[in-house]
C-alpha cells in the first residue's frame, strides 16, 4: 500500500492589510505557486483561500480566481473552507461561526464553482466545543497539528493517519499537519522532506503525511522567493514526488477519506500550535517556561517532554493585552446589538452589517506573537472600522441624537461599566479605573479615537538604551493623577512615576439626569483628596467636570488628567495641533512633543476636514503633549511604530489647607 501526502495550502491576508502588500504577495508567492501547480498535473492540492483574499481577488486580481478554478476543474485540487473571515472559533459566538461558514460556502460556489467539506482552523486554535458547531454546519473534517494529538496522549508514530473526534454525538474527522514536514519545507533540501517520508514509510503500511501550512512560506517569507522559485526548490519537490510515485502519491482530502478509514477516535484538549501556546502566557511565566525548556534541552529531554508541556491558552491574550480585550468585547457588544436588530419585526436587511461584523472578527489583530498582529495599527483600525459600521447600521439614522445609558459588565470582569451613546458617539466609562474612558468612538466616521496601544514588555524585549519606556498602567482617556512640583513631561512620558494614580480602587457611580457621576474614595497623598467626576454627552460634545476637595495637601501639588488619542490616518501629515487662542495659536505636528502654559483650547485639525478634535479647558491649564511609540519585531528586525499621541492637562491645586477646586474639559468631535 502506497504512502499518501496531503498538500494543504493556506492562503490568507488580514482584513485591513495594505493593497501594496497583497499585490507583492500575489507576485512573489500566490501567482508563481499556482503557475507551478498548474504545470505539475500529477500533483493534487487542497487549497484554503480565506474570505479576506476571496474578496480581494474578486475585486483586484480575478486572474487568481481563474487559476484556482482551473485546478479545480481538472480535478487537481479541492477547496478547504472554514469561517469566511478567519475568526478564532472559540472567541466569537457559535451563531457567528455558523453564519461565516454558510457565507463562505456561498462565496466559494459563486467564485470557484465548488463548495467544501473540510475546514481550516484559524491559527489551529482548538477547543472541543468547536466539533458540534462545525458538524452542524456541514463540515466533515478539520486540519490541526500533530502536536494536538500528542497533547491528547498519542505518540508521534500514531499520527500518520486521521482520527475522529466527537462532541455530544456529532463526529468530526481530524487531520494532523506533520511538524517535521512543516519545519523542513521549503527551508531544507528537497531530499530531507522526501527522505523523512520514505524512512517512516519503510516501517509501516501506507502512512498518511499531512502537510498543512501557510502558502506564504513559498515566496513571501524572507529569502524564500529566491530559494523556492529562482533556485527551483518547489519544482524539484514536485519532481521528487513524481519520481517516487512507486511508493508515494498525493491526494485530496475527500479522496483519501473515501478510500481509508480513521485510525480511531480521540478527544483533543484545548490547544494551538506550540509557539502560540507560549506567546499567550504572561511574560513572567513565559520566561520561567523558556528556562525550563532550555534545561530539558540540555538534558536531552526536550522532544520527549513535548506532549506534557503545553504553555498557555489562546484566550489569555485577552488578559495579556488590554487592547485585544477591548477590541474583542467591543465586537461582542456590536454583535449583540446586531442580533437584537435582526429580531425586530419588519426590520431592514442587515446582511451588509453582518458581513462587516464578520470582517471585524478576523483573528490577526487580536493577538501578538513575534511579528505584527495587535501591534499593527492599520489592522486594529480595519477591525474597528467594520465593527463600528456594523453597529451604526443598527441605529436609526432618522432619530434625534438622543444620548442613552447602558450600565453593564461590558468586559466581563465582574464589575459594571457605563456606556453612553447616541447615533454619532459611543463611549465606555470604567468606574474601576476612576471613570476613565476605555473607548471613545466617532460612530459617524467609524473611528475609535482611543485605539492606541500600550507599551508592553515582550519576551523579546531587551531594554536597550533608546528603546521607548514600558507602561506600568492602562493608559485611557481621562486617567487622573496627582504629582508634585518637579515632576516633568519627560518623567510622565517615560512612565517614571512619582505621580499618584487616582484610578483605583473602584469609584462609586450613579446616574443623575443626563450625567454619569463618579466619586472617588478619600485618597491620602501627603494629605486627603476627594474627587467627583461628572461625564455627559450631548450630540458630538463630551463634557468631563471635576470637583476636588482637598485637605492638608502640601504646596506644589498638581492634578493631571491624560487624553490619549489616534487619528484615522495615524501620524499622517494631514493632522496638526493648533494650541491656544486664534491670536496666539501655536501650530505643531501630531507627533510633536512639548509643553504649553495657560491653554484654554487645543484643536487637532484634519486638513481633509473628515475628523477633527477640539479640547477646551476651564480654567486654563498647563498642557503636555507627546507621541506614543512601541517597539516590536518584524520579519526584517525590530521596528518602532507610532501608536497615538497623548495630551496631559495640568492644574496646580494651591497651598490652602482646605480647598475645593473645579475643572472642566469639553471634547468636541468635528
Amino acid at each position: 500500500m502506497k504512502s499518501t501526502l496531503l498538500l494543504i495550502l493556506h492562503f490568507h491576508q488580514p482584513v485591513g492589510n495594505f493593497d501594496s502588500v497583497i499585490e507583492r504577495v500575489c507576485d512573489r508567492c500566490y501567482g508563481p505557486f499556482l503557475d507551478l501547480a498548474a504545470r505539475h498535473t500529477e500533483i493534487k492540492f487542497n487549497l484554503h483561500i480565506s474570505g479576506c483574499l476571496m474578496d480581494w481577488f474578486s475585486s483586484r486580481n480575478p486572474a487568481m480566481i481563474e487559476s484556482i478554478r482551473a485546478l479545480l476543474r481538472r480535478g487537481s485540487a479541492e477547496l478547504v473552507g472554514g469561517a469566511m473571515y478567519e475568526p478564532i472559533f472559540s472567541v466569537v459566538s457559535p451563531e457567528d461561526v455558523k453564519a461565516q461558514i454558510k457565507l463562505m460556502q456561498k462565496e466559494s460556489k459563486r467564485l470557484f464553482g465548488s463548495g467544501f467539506k473540510s475546514a481550516w482552523v484559524p491559527e489551529r486554535v482548538w477547543e472541543p466545543s468547536a466539533v458540534s458547531v462545525l458538524a452542524e454546519s456541514g463540515v466533515e473534517s478539520v486540519i490541526l497539528d500533530d502536536t494536538h494529538l500528542l497533547y491528547a496522549g498519542l505518540r508521534k508514530e500514531d499520527t500518520y493517519g486521521y482520527y475522529v473526534t466527537e462532541d455530544n454525538g456529532r463526529a468530526l474527522r481530524v487531520f494532523a499537519s506533520d511538524k517535521p514536514l512543516r519545519y523542513s519545507m521549503p527551508f531544507k533540501a528537497v531530499d530531507v522532506s522526501i527522505g523523512y517520508m520514505k524512512k517512516v514509510a519503510s516501517s509501516r503500511q501506507g502512512p498518511l503525511f499531512t502537510y498543512g501550512d501557510d502558502v506564504e512560506k513559498f515566496g513571501e517569507w524572507p529569502g524564500t522567493y529566491k530559494s523556492v522559485y529562482e533556485d527551483g526548490w518547489l519544482n524539484r519537490f514536485f519532481e521528487g514526488i513524481a519520481e517516487n510515485r512507486d511508493w508515494l502519491v498525493t491526494s485530496t482530502i475527500s479522496e483519501y477519506i473515501e478510500k481509508n478509514p480513521p485510525l480511531g477516535r480521540i478527544y483533543i484538549p484545548a490547544a494551538s500550535y506550540e509557539e502560540m501556546n507560549e506567546w499567550a502566557m504572561p511574560l513572567r511565566s513565559l520566561d520561567e517556561y523558556s528556562k525550563f525548556k532550555n534545561d530539558l534541552k540540555k538534558h536531552g529531554l526536550a522532544e520527549k517532554a513535548v506532549p506534557f508541556l503545553r504553555g498557555g491558552y489562546f484566550r489569555n491574550f485577552l488578559v495579556k493585552y488590554n487592547e485585544a480585550d477591548q477590541l474583542h468585547k467591543r465586537m461582542l457588544y456590536a454583535a449583540d446589538r446586531l442580533r437584537q436588530a435582526k429580531m425586530t419585526p419588519g426590520g431592514k436587511d442587515y446582511s451588509e452589517a453582518s458581513r462587516r461584523l464578520y470582517k471585524g472578527q478576523c483573528n490577526c489583530a487580536y493577538w501578538h506573537g513575534v511579528f505584527g498582529g495587535l501591534y499593527l495599527y492599520h489592522l486594529r483600525k480595519a477591525l474597528y472600522d467594520n465593527i463600528l459600521q456594523a453597529e451604526r447600521d443598527t441605529l436609526e439614522a432618522g432619530k434625534r441624537c438622543i444620548t442613552r445609558f447602558d450600565v453593564t459588565d461590558f468586559d466581563a470582569d465582574g464589575l459594571d461599566e457605563v456606556i453612553l451613546y447616541n447615533k454619532d458617539v459611543w463611549l465606555c466609562s470604567k468606574p474601576s479605573l476612576g471613570g476613565a474612558l476605555t473607548e471613545l468612538d466617532a460612530l459617524y466616521r467609524h473611528h475609535n479615537i482611543t485605539n492606541t496601544m500600550g507599551r508592553y514588555r515582550e519576551h523579546y524585549s531587551r531594554g536597550e538604551e533608546g528603546q521607548p519606556a514600558f507602561d506600568t498602567y492602562r493608559r485611557c482617556m481621562f486617567t487622573d493623577h496627582l504629582a508634585q512640583a518637579g515632576f516633568s513631561l519627560e518623567d510622565f512620558e517615560r512612565g517614571d512615576f512619582t505621580a499618584h494614580d487616582l484610578s483605583k480602587p473602584f469609584w462609586n457611580f450613579g446616574l443623575k439626569g443626563k450625567e454619569l457621576i463618579l466619586k472617588s474614595p478619600p485618597r491620602c497623598a501627603d494629605g486627603v483628596i476627594e474627587i467627583e467626576k461628572r461625564i455627559s454627552l450631548k450630540k458630538r460634545c463630551l463634557s468631563v467636570g471635576y470637583s476636588l476637595k482637598k485637605k492638608a495637601l502640601r504646596g506644589g501639588t498638581f492634578f493631571l488628567t491624560e487624553m490619549p488619542f489616534i487619528m484615522p490616518d495615524a501620524d499622517s501629515g494631514r493632522y496638526l495641533y493648533i494650541i491656544g487662542s486664534p491670536r496666539s495659536a501655536e501650530e505643531a505636528a501630531i507627533k510633536s512633543r512639548g509643553e504649553s502654559t495657560e491653554v484654554e483650547k487645543v484643536e487637532v485639525v484634519d486638513t481633509r476636514n473628515e475628523l477633527g478634535l477640539i479640547l477646551e479647558f476651564s480654567p486654563a491649564c498647563g498642557l503636555w503633549r507627546f507621541p506614543i511609540y512601541t517597539v516590536s519585531r518584524s520579519e526584517s528586525g525590530t521596528e518602532t511604530n507610532y501608536q497615538g499621541s497623548v495630551t496631559v492637562a495640568r492644574w496646580e491645586l494651591g497651598a490652602r489647607r482646605i480647598d475645593r477646586r473645579e475643572f472642566k474639559i469639553r471634547l468636541i468631535l468635528k
